[in-house]
């Protein structure tokens, strides 16, 4: 018998950079200004998802760091996923300024972020947030 996350692996499948991670349940991605989840997922034929967006502008919706994806199997539920993106620590589904600034405020112990906000704040993935995250932020938000 195949678990929700073992099952949601042939549901949807990462494009390009992306990556799924099923057993924490958070797909990493790398597109910024995102408004279609296809855009970094391909999902199946007998599958269907539900994105949450992190963000919305009027009619516009983003996804973003905090969004979430719930992916259902022929209409029923199989899992749920939240996304990541990297240097994205507000979820505005972009890295910017505005998280630059977070990042430097948590690096110096001025802040706290947690869940996947945390997750992307935390560039190197060695479970901090310090200078090294900062940095590697700036860099992302210059590119």
């Amino acid at each position: 018998v195949l678990t929700d996350a073992q099952e949601s692996v042939n549901l949807i499948e990462a494009k390009g950079n992306t990556r799924i991670d099923d057993i924490s349940g958070i797909i990493y991605i790398t597109v910024e200004n995102c408004h279609d989840v296809t855009e970094f997922l391909n999902v199946s034929d007998y599958a269907s998802v539900v994105p949450v967006a992190s963000y919305s502008y009027g009619e516009s919706k983003y996804y973003g760091t905090g969004s979430l994806i719930t992916v259902f199997d022929r209409g029923e539920y199989a899992t749920e996923y939240t996304l990541v993106v990297t240097g994205d620590v507000n979820g505005d589904s972009v890295c910017d300024a505005l998280d630059v600034s977070q990042v430097a405020r948590v690096s110096a112990g001025l802040s706290t972020l947690s869940g996947a906000y945390k997750t992307a704040a935390d560039s190197n993935g060695d479970g901090t947030v310090d200078v090294d995250d900062y940095q590697s932020i700036v860099n992302i938000c210059l590119a």
